[in-house]
């Protein structure tokens, strides 16, 4: 009763356990984040030694292809045991540099020189370099609450404008926290900022913000909805969105039903 082309896939699924890869290298952004910021890495290699001891490393190991090392060391279907140990160290340098240099953008982390070296050259060359990175005051609160590297950065650039306001003493000067200033012309010229800082975060931007999160991407949308959430949307008047099946979008028809 099986099709003949899927016959050998079936028996073998059957018969064979499937191997379970890894998907570390595309969440990799908030591992090595948290671990900047708790100060357990500190350079390049540090992150490699670190990516050595997982379990992406031994299936990088293994299935080389996969994580598409292949193609990196010279397009061929080769077997895992022909590729050689530094085209699997390079495949982690450049996978460390695509890293960083995101985290990098968003706010999270500090390199030396400003960026990470992706240039071709040889991996001796690029560990040499050895840049170091680390942590920023955004990077440890998405640390410390478990938040996406994307969210902080578009925290970042939708509430400040970071070529003239300090982030972090906004942070520590808005109403609750636990910042003060000694009253010199230093602190009364931030006192400044930070009131404008204020007067932009207005409950309905800020909720906008946490309602374009990435976090809140992952809600379903079930079917058949799209009637109810029309008659919730009718209701609402200052978070409207262009797509009710949307996801963000839904969240904040929810939030908002919910708490006005």
């Amino acid at each position: 009763f099986v099709h003949e082309p899927k016959k050998t896939f079936y028996k073998k699924f059957l018969h064979e356990p499937f191997p379970v890869e890894s998907s570390l290298h595309l969440q990799l952004h908030d591992h090595l984040n948290a671990e900047i910021a708790s100060g357990s890495l500190h350079t390049v290699r540090d992150c490699i030694e670190y990516l050595s001891w997982t379990y992406y490393f031994r299936r990088l190991m293994m299935n080389p292809a996969y994580y598409g090392l292949v193609a990196e060391a010279g397009g061929n279907h080769a077997a895992s045991n022909d590729i050689s140990a530094e085209a699997i160290e390079n495949h982690l340098v450049n996978l460390i540099a695509s890293v960083s240099t995101e985290l990098h953008a968003a706010g999270c982390i500090e390199i030396e020189d400003g960026e990470v070296n992706t240039s071709a050259m040889s991996v001796t060359s690029k560990l040499a370099n050895n840049q170091a990175f680390s942590s920023t005051y955004l990077g440890k609160i998405a640390s410390l609450y478990y938040l996406n590297h994307k969210t902080v950065g578009m925290v970042r650039e939708r509430l400040f404008d970071i070529d003239d306001l300090d982030f972090e003493f906004a942070l520590t000067t808005l109403p609750g926290s636990s910042g003060n200033n000694n009253g010199n012309h230093k602190n009364r010229g931030k006192d400044a900022r930070a009131t404008q800082v204020r007067a932009r975060l207005h409950m309905w931007q800020l909720l906008l913000v946490l309602c374009d999160a990435p976090e809140f991407a992952e809600l379903p949308v079930r079917h058949c909805e799209d009637e109810l959430n029309s008659q919730l949307t009718r209701e609402l008047t200052e978070l409207q969105g262009d797509n009710i099946n949307d996801p963000n979008s839904l969240f904040g028809f929810f939030t908002q039903h919910s708490a006005f």
